[in-house]
């Protein structure tokens, strides 16, 4: 079984997507040693991804949020198969689990990942090096070994604060959408320097420390506008609509009611130059 293993982590590693052998040493008999496994990091959907750079809008990017849009990786790789938790729809969790096992292709490993509409279908993982980039492919195949679909995955980043699956997700939105330096001027006429992190803290923002731009538009009313959450799940939390012209961005207040689904912009709270 640690054969296996140390093969494995060989042909996973970045190098064994190449034609070239890479070197990998094993420190003792329990773990392999050498170069870090590509598996590990934040993956999130290339078709959303694709659709937020084009957009730069979360709602209108949302059609694309179908399916297991997001995942993380973060494991030590010492045993044939290992546990991942990831993000179904953007909106519900999941956990899978990969196994290091003969599937379709050379280059795939086996999942028990369910199709909740075919439960006899299947799906497999597979790493690839598409134009200098590491992608993971999720294969989707019916009983008969025919395949179905696929999709692919981008790694967002190596290493995450917490097991999240939606932090990738998130932290690839930030980056595209409100990361940066503005000066913000408030309703009342005062300036601020403010500085939205990728990592979703903002830092000076009079009496804010966070900051969520909601990707999530299931389960409530349906949504007719992006949206931003300062300080999310405190007692300081607001939400304002987020609109993005130029090189500003316009947060406003709301008004209608929820229940009766007519909430819409109401008047500009902070007005923020990109600098």
């Amino acid at each position: 079984m640690r054969l296996l293993i140390l093969i494995i982590a060989v042909t996973l590693s970045l190098n064994g997507c190449t034609n070239d052998k890479p070197k990998v040493n094993s420190s003792d008999s329990n773990q392999a040693t050498g170069e870090p496994l590509i598996l590990n990091g934040a993956w999130v959907l290339k078709d959303y991804t694709k659709e937020i750079e084009k957009t730069k809008s979360p709602l209108k990017s949302s059609e694309k949020l179908k399916g297991l849009v997001s995942f993380y990786i973060d494991t030590i790789f010492q045993n044939d198969s290992f546990k991942v938790d990831g993000s179904w729809n953007n909106h519900e969790g999941i956990s899978f689990t990969i196994y290091f096992r003969k599937a379709q292709k050379r280059n795939h490993l086996k999942t028990n990942l369910q199709d909740f509409e075919v439960p006899s279908n299947y799906f497999e993982l597979g790493l690839d090096v598409i134009e200098k980039e590491t992608v993971l492919t999720l294969f989707h195949y019916d009983e008969s070994n025919q395949l179905l679909d696929s999709k692919q995955f981008s790694k967002i980043l190596d290493k995450q604060k917490d097991s999240d699956p939606t932090f990738g997700l998130q932290y690839f939105v930030n980056q595209k959408i409100i990361s940066g330096n503005y000066i913000m001027t408030d309703d009342k006429g005062v300036k601020s320097n403010v500085t939205f992190n990728d990592d979703g803290t903002v830092t000076g923002f009079p009496n804010f420390k966070n900051y969520y731009i909601s990707t999530d538009f299931l389960g409530g009313p349906i949504p007719t506008f992006d949206e931003i959450i300062l300080d999310i799940n405190l007692p300081t939390m607001k939400s304002y609509v987020l609109k993005e012209d130029a090189n500003s961005l316009n947060l406003f207040t709301t008004i209608g009611n929820e229940e009766n689904n007519n909430i819409r912009p109401d008047k500009l709270k902070y007005h923020l130059v990109r600098q």
